[in-house]
Formats: C-alpha cells, structure tokens, sequence
C-alpha cells in the first residue's frame, strides 16, 4: 500500500516522499479516530498513485535501455516489502499468542499465513459475512493494501515484458485502457459489490493505472500550470480527507478526488511552492519511515484496545502514535535499509531468508488452527464465560424448500398444515426459543425463514458481503410462502436499526456498512437508508395485511457495544472493572427511526409489535447477565437462556387467530 516504489525509481524527488507523509498521518490519524481526520482513508489511493508512477517509471526507465531484468525487479520486492512486513508480524504473532483469546488467536492464525502468502486481501473479502468480527480483533486488518500492491508487482511486469517491443504511444493506450476498465467495474461495484470494490485488485488497478499514464506520458508545462495543479491536487487531496466520512460510497467515483489530487502533485514536480514545501526534511523524514509507520500503528493500536475494554483517552492516543513512530523509525533505520543495501545482505541469503520466513509463519499459522488457539492458556472461569459465544444448535431438524431457499419446519410436524411463519434475518433463530414452548404447549407447526443480513424488507436489495440479489430473491420467495391460505400469522424479526441506519452499533459487529437500494434509489448511499427502509417495511406488511395475515413485528433485541461474553471474558482475564451494561437512552436513539417506522405500521395496518426492551431492560440500563449468566452470544444475538426470557411477551399473542 505505501508506495512501495521508493529509491528505485530512475531520478528520485524528495517531493514525492512527502507526499507519502501527506497521505500516511492521515491513515494514522483516521484509525485513531483525531479528529477531523474523518477521511483519512484516502491516503491508500494515494499510495497506489504513488506506487504505479514509480514502478512504470522504473521499469520503462529499464525497458528503454535494456537493462530490465523481471529477477532483478522481484529480487528488489523482496528487499523493500518482506523484512519490515516480517518484522512487524513476528513481533504481532508473539503478542497474539500471549493476548488474543482462542477463536481471536484462530482467526489471527489464519490471517498470517494469509498474509505471508500475500493474499491477504482475499482472506478478508471472502471472510465478510454476517459473524465476522469488524477491525477491532484483526491485527493484520490493514495488510489487505499489501497485498493489493503485491499481486500488482507479480502482474505488472509480465504486462511490460510481453510489450517490450510496442511503441510508448501503444502502451499508453493499453494502460489507459486498463485504467478506464477498472475505474468502470469500480463504480459499478461500489453500488453492487462494496465489498469487492475495497479489497479486489481489479477495482483498485485504475488507481495504479493512473500514476502509471503519468510516468508513461511526461507532459510538459510552463511553471504558471504546475503552481496551479500544484495548489489544485492539495485542495482534492485536503477536501477528500476532511470532508469524505464512513457515510461517502467509497471507492467507486469518489476514489477520483484523492487520486487526480495526487496525481497533480505528482505532475507538477519538486519546483512549486507545494512541491517545496513536501520537499522539506522533517516531511521527506516521515514519507522515508510511512511504510513501516503504516505497518506498527495498526497493530499497536488493536492491542491497546483489546486490553483496555473502552475507547481510549486522547492522551493515550497520542502516545500510541508516538510509539508507532518510534517503531517506524527503528525499523526504517535497522531492518529497511540495510535490505535495501545491496551489500549488506548478498543475494544468495535473499531468498533462502524470505522462504525460511514464509515457512516460519506458516507453521506458526497451523500451529494455532490446530491447537485451536490453545485455549490451556486460560483458567477454568474464562472457560465457561468463553461456552456463551457458542451459538445454538441448529434449530431445524426439518429442512422445507421454498424455491432454491431452505426453510425449517419447526413445532409439532403431525399438525398440518402450517399455520404460521417466522421469517427475518439471523435474529428469527436468536429469538426462536421464546416461542417453541408456546408452539410446543399448544401442539402447532409453522416455518422459519431466516437468512443473515436479509431482513424481510420487500423490494430492497441489502448491499452487504454476500447480500444483495439472492436476498431479494429470498424475501420474494419467503412472501409467497406466506401469503398462502394455511399461513394465519407471520412474525417479522430482524435487527432493524443496522438497516435502518446502515451501520453497526458494536466495535464488535463484523462486515461492511449496509447500503439499501430499491427500484426508486438513485444511488447506494448510507443517508439513503431509512427512505428504503420505510418503503420496504410498508411494501412487507402492507402485503401480508392485504392477505389477512396477522402479522406480529418483533422490534431489536438491544443491541450491546460490546460482544457481551467477548467482554465479559475479557474483564476477567484483564482484571477490568468496566460496566458494559447499555444505557437505555442509547437504545432509544438507536431505534428512534425504526420505533417511528412500527408506530406507522400500527396506525396503518393494525399489526402488532414486540418489545424486547422491555425485558432485557430496566432502571435505565440494558443488562447483559442474569443470574450470573449471560443473556447474549456476541453484541446483539440472545443465547437461549436470553431468549427464553422472551416468552412472556410471545404469550400476550394467539398464533392461530380466527379467521
């Protein structure tokens, strides 16, 4: 991700080293969340502008004189990206041994070797899904640019090689090609596909592509132009970062305002008033140390907040920060440079040592998948706090198809036929116990459909991991079922306010923000949300109302900051004294717009709706134990015991109302 290209490139410009120190605070920054750092993100799409002007530079540079060697050019890989990149994660994997807990060492185990065989990305694209964990317990979260910039360096060359004897015009058409068909499939994506728009080379080459026409195309300017695309890329760049947010479709379009910035930074060269100003030596200094800056400060930073429980104090922000910079230097001064002096580590030793690291970190991996993550480390107590993040067994010994779409036959199967549904996301199974003794007292039958990240919102695509169509296709399926004559109640249950708002509550809640799109959406945009929302909610009752159904809403199970028994074990192994209990006033401005959304059902079409709330919460607080036992198996899924406390509510209603 770090403009990796550094010192190699044909003539070196100091400026472009500080425009690395440009885009890296503000990474820093954003992770640690100083404000107003709010799209501090950005500064990974200018390293990618960056890297592609300084690779094609290098290796047209090369090509022209005929000195390009593809051994040369990996060899030269090796040395810039594989020690501090090893550095960092031996030093992380002994620190994941000794705090992570099992399942968090489990999955870090996986990332490694992930990381190690420069795949990283993929490991966490194809990892996005309903109960993935979000960046809070992944240490090696931010090697996806990596390994985004890896692939890129396997690929790109071969595409000179095979060109060698095209003319420059030739191959600035065939980049500029590339280019358009990335940033295309970019656009696209960020509507259907965000999550591979972020983690996938082929969405991300445009951006590379970019800085590679710059090095293939060196227009010339008078100096009158330079200063004004000087003073015009630092604009891009500062709106990007300060004015972009969580709530900007990113990459897609957007990406183009910190790419074209840096790339008119990049134009106008080291003789503008901009280009002087990077070019200075405490901002050249931190550009030379981004790279490893870029690799401790994540780390670092996850640690601290595994530890601690709560959002860190300002103070200790900064002395993070501090630390991470201290790291960078030390790592820049002791392992960078001397790999990037070729005679300090001869060429013989390059290869055996990136193999013997590769093979090390490999078996470091397998050790903690098989081991599964060496649990022995860790009292009895944390044992059987660790038993409550084991989710129900499969509740549904009898499989029923609707369409292409497995449902389950729940209560007594002899009673036919079915007479009512629960149909919602993963939160129909959590709430499902408060209801099976009612079902089971009264001898009756029915159907749950239940699909993660797919709540019943008729109409709307759900942009989110592996959502979208299929879950369209899924709620279709789901009505129809529904709606059928034997069908005399459907319970909705859902966390609705993720859709609602399309963002998570808990540090802990794993995958993208969720963008709602219907046929009257005009883009996938987060403000969006609650529009979509409350026309796919209207279009879900408003369907079952006009079947006669009695339809019964089931509104959110509060939802925790916090993986409650995730918390809960770590208070215990750290000695915390840390109330995770959730303010009530917290979960009232969560659902303020879902709340409104179900009084508007009630008036309209008469349904019924069920509040968790109150149950779970009561003198102000939302509780996450009773009895000394815990009520969810992460930050907003019941375990049964949880649920079960439920049933109360489910009892006020008849699911076989008369006809």
């Amino acid at each position: 991700m770090l403009g990796i290209g550094q010192a190699t490139s044909p003539k070196y410009r100091a400026d472009i080293d500080g425009l690395r120190a440009v885009a890296v605070l503000p990474v820093v920054f954003y992770h640690f969340q100083i404000a107003p750092f709010t799209g501090g993100f950005v500064g990974v799409d200018v390293f990618f502008v960056i890297s592609g002007y300084l690779i094609t530079s290098l290796i047209h540079s090369e090509m022209l004189s005929g000195a390009f060697s593809p051994a040369r050019f990996y060899e030269r890989r090796i040395r810039r990206i594989l020690p501090a990149l090893f550095l960092m994660m031996l030093v992380t994997t002994a620190l994941a041994g000794s705090v992570l807990f099992p399942q968090d060492l489990m999955n870090y185990a996986r990332s490694l070797v992930a990381t190690a065989l420069f795949g990283s990305n993929f490991y966490f694209w194809s990892t996005v899904d309903y109960f993935d964990i979000i960046a809070e317990r992944k240490p090696l979260l931010h090697t996806w640019s990596l390994a985004v910039e890896e692939q890129f360096y396997l690929l790109y060359p071969a595409l000179f090689w095979l060109l060698r004897g095209a003319s420059q015009r030739k191959l600035v058409h065939i980049v500029g090609a590339i280019f358009l068909v990335s940033l295309g499939a970019s656009i696209w994506a960020v509507r259907f596909a965000p999550v591979s728009d972020f983690y996938l080379l082929p969405f991300r080459a445009w951006e590379l592509m970019l800085g590679a026409m710059l090095a293939l195309s060196p227009l010339k300017s008078s100096d009158r132009t330079c200063t004004v695309l000087a003073w015009s890329g630092l604009a891009l760049l500062l709106l990007s970062i300060f004015a972009f947010s969580v709530d900007t479709p990113f990459p897609g379009e957007y990406a183009l305002l910190p790419c074209i910035g840096a790339a008119c930074l990049i134009y106008a060269g080291p003789q503008t008033i901009v280009g002087r100003a990077l070019s200075l030596r405490p901002v050249v200094f931190i550009g030379l140390i981004s790279y490893s800056l870029y690799l401790w400060h994540w780390p670092l930073l996850i640690f601290a907040r595994y530890v601690v429980l709560r959002d860190l104090l300002f103070w200790e922000k900064l002395a993070l920060i501090l630390l991470s910079g201290m790291a960078a230097t030390l790592s820049w001064a002791y392992v960078e440079k001397p790999f990037r002096t070729l005679g300090k580590i001869p060429n013989r030793f390059l290869l055996p040592l990136a193999g013997g690291g590769i093979g090390i970190f490999v078996v470091a991996s397998l050790a903690g998948e098989f081991s599964r993550g060496l649990p022995q480390r860790f009292d009895r107590a944390f044992r059987s706090l660790v038993e409550a993040t084991v989710r129900m067994p499969d509740q549904c010994p009898t499989p029923y198809s609707v369409g292409s779409h497995r449902l389950c036959s729940i209560g007594t199967q002899e009673v036919t036929p079915a007479t009512f549904v629960m149909w919602g996301d993963s939160h129909t199974g959590a709430v499902l116990p408060a209801l099976m003794d009612i079902v089971q007292r009264q001898t009756l039958s029915g159907y749950t459909a239940g699909r993660g990240n797919c709540a019943p919102l008729l109409g709307v695509t759900m942009l989110s991991g592996a959502t979208g169509q299929i879950c369209r296709d899924f709620n279709d399926e789901t009505a129809r079922m529904a709606t059928e004559k034997n069908i005399r109640t459907v319970f909705l249950s859902a966390k609705w306010a993720a859709y609602a708002e399309g963002t998570h509550f808990s540090v802990d809640d794993g995958g993208p923000l969720l963008f709602l799109r219907d046929d009257s959406s005009n883009s996938s945009d987060r403000r969006q949300n609650v529009h979509v929302f409350s026309r796919g909610l209207e279009r879900t009752v408003a369907a079952l109302a006009h079947a006669g159904k009695n339809v019964i809403i089931v509104a959110s199970v509060p939802e925790m900051k916090v993986s409650v028994p995730h918390a809960l074990t770590r208070k215990h192994v750290f000695n915390l004294d840390t109330d995770i209990r959730l303010e009530f006033s917290d979960h009232l401005q969560r659902q303020i717009h879902v709340f409104s959304e179900l009084d508007k059902m009630q008036r309209r079409y008469g349904v019924k709706v069920i509040y968790p709330h109150q149950v779970l919460c009561a003198n102000g607080y939302c509780e996450v134990m009773r009895d000394g036992v815990a009520l969810y198996s992460d930050s907003n899924h019941l375990t049964e015991f949880g649920a079960k406390l439920l049933s109360p509510l489910f009892e006020e209603f008849s699911l076989v109302p008369p006809i």
